[in-house]
């Protein structure tokens, strides 16, 4: 397994440990992704901070972004970058 898929695995076990994942957490693993080039998950690991009642932060759609862009998905970065809030630009 990937780094993305061993900390994807550590956020899902979280709550066996009595721990809730907070921005840091859904961060590095957004940032896990980029570095994997798994950008599909850097996204969905975006929408479930929303589902978790974590407003993404600036650093959580730049790390989405730089998942986007590192895989070469130039135009989901290009709408996710457009999509952000205005903290963002």
């Amino acid at each position: 397994a990937g780094q993305w898929q061993r900390a994807q695995g550590v956020l899902r076990r979280l709550p066996e440990w009595a721990l809730r994942p907070d921005h840091m957490t859904y961060n590095s693993l957004i940032d896990a992704c980029a570095k994997g080039k798994a950008w599909d998950q850097a996204l969905a690991t975006l929408d479930e901070m929303c589902g978790e009642d974590l407003a993404p932060t600036w650093i959580s759609y730049v790390a989405a972004v730089g998942a986007c862009g590192a895989a070469g998905r130039w135009q989901q970065a290009q709408a996710l970058f457009a999509a952000a809030p205005g903290a963002v630009r």
